[in-house]
């Protein structure tokens, strides 16, 4: 699996510290994400879909679908 979470959250508008900040975790941690180092809990991940206006699984995609 890979994060899309940076993707949405350049396209929503927000920035790693304040989707942190609305979250209640640090920068570093929305960094990993976007990043794919670690990856949120289920409930945040139902949490970042509804800020983000998507489906959970719009945030991830897999690596075999990947495109180089």
């Amino acid at each position: 699996m890979k994060s899309r979470i940076k993707e949405w959250i350049v396209r929503s508008g927000y920035t790693n510290e304040r989707l942190a900040e609305e979250l209640g975790v640090s920068r570093e941690t929305v960094s990993k994400w976007a990043n794919s180092k670690s990856f949120p809990g289920v409930k945040t991940l139902w949490v970042l879909a509804k800020k983000f206006n998507c489906k959970v699984d719009e945030l991830y995609y897999a690596l075999d679908n990947e495109k180089e």
